[in-house]
C-alpha cells in the first residue's frame, strides 16, 4: 500500500520514467536475454552438426586410403609378374631388370599423383628386393618380425620415424606390411611388401577442407592410441 502510496505522490517525470522503464526496457532486455539464448543454442547446434559432418568426411577420406593401400597389396598378391620377381632366380638378370622396371612403373602413378604416397619395398624369397621412391633409413625390425610371424593379413604400424635420404630430416611414416603368400600353397611365403604413408601428408590430406584454419586434429587407433596429433590443416603452421 506505501509503495503505491510512494508512485501515487511521485511526480510525473519520475512516473513517466517508471513505466517506460516497465513497459518498455524491462520488455526489451527480457526478449533480447531470450533471442540470445536462442541464438547460442542454435549457433552450438550449428557448430556440433558442422563439426560432425567434418569428422564423416574425415573418416571417410581416411578409410579411402586405407582401403585403397590395402588393394594394392592384395593386386601384388593375385600378380603373375610380383609373384614372378618374388621367385625367379636371382640368376637371370635380364627378366629380374625387366620385372623392377613394371614394377617401378605400376608405383609411379601412386608416388607422383598422391603426396602422402612414400615408397614401396618388395622382398622376395629368391633374396630379390625392389625400392620405390623416398629412400628411407632407420629400424624396422620390429615389424618385419611381425608381419613375418603374420598368416597373409595386411598389418598397419603406428606412426615412427625414419630419416629421409634425400633431406637427411625424420619423416613420421605409417606402414602397411603383408606378407605374400604362395596363391598355391596359401601357406608358404614368397617374400614381404611394406608400402609407407608419409604420416604428415596423409593427415593433412584427409583434413584438408573439413578442418578450421589452425584447427587441430587428433587421430585414434581402435584401442584408443594416439596415432596423429599436433596436426594442422595449415602447412604455414604444420607441426
Amino acid at each position: 500500500m506505501k509503495k503505491w502510496l510512494f508512485f501515487l505522490k511521485a511526480s510525473l517525470k519520475k512516473k513517466a520514467i517508471l513505466i517506460f522503464f516497465l513497459l518498455f526496457v524491462l520488455p526489451a532486455v527480457i526478449i533480447g536475454i531470450i533471442v540470445s539464448v536462442q541464438s547460442n543454442n542454435v549457433l552450438k547446434q550449428q557448430i556440433l552438426d558442422t563439426t560432425h559432418r567434418n569428422l564423416n568426411n574425415i573418416e571417410s577420406k581416411f578409410m579411402t586410403v586405407i582401403n585403397d593401400v590395402e588393394e594394392i597389396s592384395s593386386y601384388i598378391i593375385f600378380s603373375d609378374e610380383f609373384r614372378k620377381f618374388m621367385t625367379v632366380s636371382s640368376g637371370d638378370c635380364k627378366q629380374i631388370n625387366q620385372l623392377k622396371k613394371n614394377i617401378s612403373g605400376f608405383f609411379t602413378f601412386h608416388l607422383s599423383d598422391k603426396n602422402y604416397f612414400n615408397s614401396v619395398t618388395i622382398d622376395g624369397m629368391n633374396d630379390e628386393s625392389i625400392h620405390v621412391g623416398e629412400p628411407l633409413y632407420g629400424d624396422e625390425s620390429t615389424l618385419l618380425n611381425k608381419v613375418t610371424e603374420s598368416r597373409g593379413e595386411p598389418l598397419w604400424s603406428q606412426p615412427y620415424s625414419m630419416t629421409s635420404g634425400w633431406t637427411q630430416s625424420d619423416k613420421n611414416i605409417i606402414t602397411l606390411s603383408r606378407r605374400i603368400n604362395d596363391i598355391q600353397t596359401i601357406v608358404d611365403s614368397i617374400g614381404i611388401v611394406r608400402i609407407r604413408l608419409d604420416a604428415d601428408e596423409l593427415f593433412y590430406y584427409v583434413t584438408d577442407g573439413f578442418m578450421p584454419y589452425k584447427q587441430e586434429a587428433f587421430f585414434l587407433s581402435s584401442d584408443g592410441e594416439v596415432i596423429g596429433e599436433n596436426i594442422t590443416t595449415s602447412r604455414e603452421s604444420k607441426f
